[in-house]
């Protein structure tokens, strides 16, 4: 959510221009609405795990007490013996009510670190050993360059072009057109998909 607040507001200008203010208000509410249904979901999880926690507990000492009894009338229990259990049942209760919180917490923490393990498991650079540039001396070649942010959708392609010291050069075309995509390769903010730099 703060990511496409971030994206619409420090590029209002271009959704101002090409009338996207609709198409934004709905991304913006799509992932709110989703939010909103991922909390009441957690919400409801947790406010859950309290009763149940109660009326398994007062099961377990029912049904414990109907044992109970029986074995005291059988004579296979002294009574002390069973009340001594009984208060080291509910010295226990309160702790084990505890764990089904802390299971919830810790609940909420996975979820949140799905996505900082994602982030983690990315694949590093193909080059692991690029080659240092010990400065600009000769000149910066594209060399049948092409770049894909996803599989199947090319953003350049083929590009080849030589750019030798002193030369000045303007990167020119409409929005969207890669132009920024372009000059990001050449520090390697991205690596090339084809072609070499």
């Amino acid at each position: 959510m703060a990511n496409i607040l971030y994206e619409t507001v420090t590029g209002n200008r271009i959704v101002k221009a090409f009338t996207m203010e609709k198409a934004e208000v709905g991304k913006f509410r799509k992932v709110t609405q989703r939010i909103f249904k991922l909390n009441l979901q957690q919400k409801m999880t947790h406010s859950l795990s309290s009763p149940l926690m109660e009326v398994l507990g007062i099961l377990v000492i029912a049904g414990f007490l109907l044992y109970a009894r029986a074995q005291i009338l059988s004579q296979r229990m002294t009574a002390g013996l069973f009340v001594a259990f009984i208060i080291a049942l509910i010295k226990l209760y309160d702790p084990v009510r505890r764990i089904s919180g802390i299971n919830n917490s810790f609940q909420q923490a996975f979820g949140a670190s799905g996505r900082i393990f994602e982030i983690l498991s990315q694949e590093t650079e193909k080059d692991t050993e690029p080659e240092i540039l010990r400065g600009f001396t000769e000149s910066i070649v594209f060399d049948d360059v092409s770049f894909e942010y996803q599989p199947g959708e090319k953003v350049l392609d083929r590009i080849s072009f030589t750019v030798r010291p002193g030369d000045v050069v303007a990167i020119v075309g409409a929005s969207g057109v890669g132009k920024s995509t372009l000059v990001n390769l050449l520090p390697r903010f991205y690596d090339v998909t084809a072609g070499q730099i």
